[in-house]
């Protein structure tokens, strides 16, 4: 019989040390055993599932070697967002290299002019300058007209997409005619992992490619080290299209990070210096890339054209690199101002025109002056507000056209959908594009009014009024002691964190308010001491809401606060321990309990 000394009591009922917060971590995010843990803890390029696996990647890759080798012209058809560079940037670099004097010519629409996806025209002036073959990348899934005139123009076309594509009456997808379509789900056949963006699915096609054409497996060494420069550019498109980052999109934006400060990419190394990522870091963190890097590679698509973008990681050279970033961050500064003054002015219209009261559960507005290529930034920040979802537009003439957000378990494409249903008596009303949580939209301005009746009908009987807060995902009740430097240190390790990876946050009890001071300059934001059983730390909110008089009260009477928060490390002179309050109240840490582990933020 087993004793104590074995581990286990007389009665073989096993003694098991309590999980930790790493552990619990892990568990909460569906990791429980030593397996997945271990591959979550450190992603491995060999758990990278072959580019066979994608549907329609095989077939794209030899079409793009018998175009090649044929000397047929190819175009790559992009798109003016950071997964669009980058898709692009990553098949225009695998076909340059087999072929340097004739590499493939890229084509990005006007984000203004010319709107989201493949567009006839640009079909059109493509086919009148020669182009053969054309091959999509991050768009064309829902592009039927366009590929019906592509045929007539005799340009073979692939798409290569991972957005939702077009469902019809009857509940089935609807697909464009092409001659390859690579998809990760939207065929019969489904990847392993199909949650891939665009610059995901760019890469598995090169990878594919690169095979193809050297008819080798494993590749020799100078198609491998070009896959191997190609993974930061995969990263960024990753991180900045928000797509769920496990699986292999926590692979290969894990193993682009790594690669970011030695890359030999021009444009990338001048992005890198200019965004200050890798400041006092060897490897940046995937929120640096998502807050840095890609806004500034964003500005140029959303006020200029993002040809300039798109020629810094293709063609430029060092001289060349350093300029456009420099005009990329001066853009990106301009973004900034104008999408606080659209979000402002979008918020004092969301109540002025009631879409915050209860029986109102979508915004719908429009204005003449809007960007439509910062709407969306503004969308988010007006869902972040009132917790709807959100669809700003701009109206210029006959025209509306802009994006949409939306809050967790509404499919703003399903709602869309089910507008457009009703809208499109000649199908020429009303378009769109996007999945669950963001969208893009045109709309004929004398349909307008129609839309905010339909979408806010739609809204009403799907979203229960319950629904309408901002919620914050708990993932433990923590007590002070517990957060040591180094188990944030060992919470940091399990970066990228993002979507489908969310940075830890915690709900704490009983902290005495020792000191709380404002910050910013105009005391926006809060800095302060807290304490419990002989523990400080300091903690910081940024953009506050109202409640400094609250915990000046807090302060003034001893009477304890709780809080959620995300622990970190702050490096200012010697690390230690911080904490980013997310909200502060009397019953947080009772609420999360009772919500299991979603709160309602107050």
């Amino acid at each position: 019989m087993p004793t104590a000394e074995d581990g286990k009591s007389s009665d073989a009922v096993p003694r098991t040390r309590p999980p930790g917060i790493i552990e619990r971590l892990m568990q909460a995010r569906g990791l429980r055993d030593d397996e997945s843990q271990a591959a979550f803890r450190t992603p491995r390029m060999a758990d990278l599932h072959f580019p066979e696996t994608l549907p329609g990647a095989q077939e794209a890759a030899v079409r793009l070697v018998e175009a090649v080798r044929g000397g047929r012209t190819i175009a790559i058809y992009g798109d003016y967002d950071v997964d669009g560079i980058m898709s692009s940037s990553i098949l225009y670099h695998a076909l340059a290299m087999v072929d340097p004097l004739n590499p493939p010519r890229i084509y990005v629409p006007h984000r203004i002019d010319e709107g989201y996806g493949l567009n006839i025209p640009a079909l059109e002036k493509l086919a009148s300058e020669g182009v053969d073959v054309l091959i999509s990348v991050d768009c064309g899934v829902t592009a039927m007209e366009p590929a019906l005139r592509a045929k007539e123009l005799g340009i073979e076309l692939i798409i290569t997409d991972h957005h939702t594509p077009v469902v019809d009456d009857l509940g089935e997808v609807v697909l464009p005619d092409v001659s390859v379509l690579v998809h990760p789900s939207a065929g019969k056949n489904k990847a392993p992992f199909t949650q891939l963006c665009g610059g995901g699915v760019a890469f598995k096609v090169a990878w594919a490619f690169l095979e193809r054409w050297f008819s080798s497996r494993p590749l020799p060494v100078e198609g491998k080290n070009l896959l191997v420069e190609l993974l930061p550019l995969a990263a960024l498109a990753t991180i900045a299209d928000v797509v769920a980052l496990h699986g292999e999109n926590r692979i290969l934006t894990a193993a682009g990070l790594r690669l970011l400060r030695n890359s030999s990419n021009p444009g990338l190394r001048a992005l890198v210096q200019a965004s200050g990522v890798l400041k006092d870091r060897e490897i940046p963190k995937a929120s640096d890339v998502a807050f840095r890097m890609a806004p500034m590679l964003n500005a140029a698509g959303r006020l200029a054209s993002a040809d300039t973008a798109m020629h810094l990681m293709t063609r430029a050279d060092d001289d060349e690199a350093a300029d456009i970033v420099a005009e990329l961050a001066r853009l990106n500064r301009q973004r900034q101002k104008m999408c606080r003054e659209i979000t402002e002015q979008a918020s004092a219209m969301v109540v002025e025109q009631g879409f915050d009261k209860d029986d109102r559960r979508a915004i719908v507005l429009a204005d003449e002056s809007w960007n439509p290529g910062l709407v969306g930034i503004c969308c988010s920040r007006l869902v972040e507000q009132f917790a709807r979802p959100v669809v700003l537009l701009q109206r210029l003439g006959d025209v509306c056209r802009g994006s949409a957000r939306s809050i967790r378990d509404y499919s703003i494409h399903e709602a869309l959908n089910v507008c457009a249903r009703k809208l499109n008596v000649d199908e020429s009303i009303m378009s769109f594009g996007g999945h669950d949580a963001a969208a893009g939209l045109s709309i004929k301005s004398d349909s307008f009014d129609a839309l905010v009746e339909h979408l806010c009908d739609h809204a009403g009987r799907n979203i229960d009024l319950s629904e309408l807060m901002v919620a914050l995902d708990v993932d433990d009740v923590v007590m002070l002691r517990d957060l040591s430097l180094g188990v944030i240190e060992d919470i940091e390790r399990l970066d990228p964190f993002g979507a489908g990876n969310p940075y830890p946050c915690f709900a704490l009890s009983g902290l005495q308010v020792n000191q709380v001071i404002k910050m910013g300059k105009t005391g926006e934001h809060l800095r302060m001491n807290l304490s419990r059983d002989g523990v400080q730390v300091k903690a910081v909110w940024w953009r506050a809401p109202d409640v400094l008089d609250r915990l000046l009260d807090a302060q003034d009477t001893g009477i304890p606060i709780d809080i959620v928060a995300e622990p970190e490390v702050d490096r200012w002179r010697q690390p230690q321990v911080q904490l980013k309050i997310l909200d502060v109240g009397i019953d947080v840490v009772a609420e999360a309990i009772d919500s299991n582990g979603e709160l309602v933020a107050g």
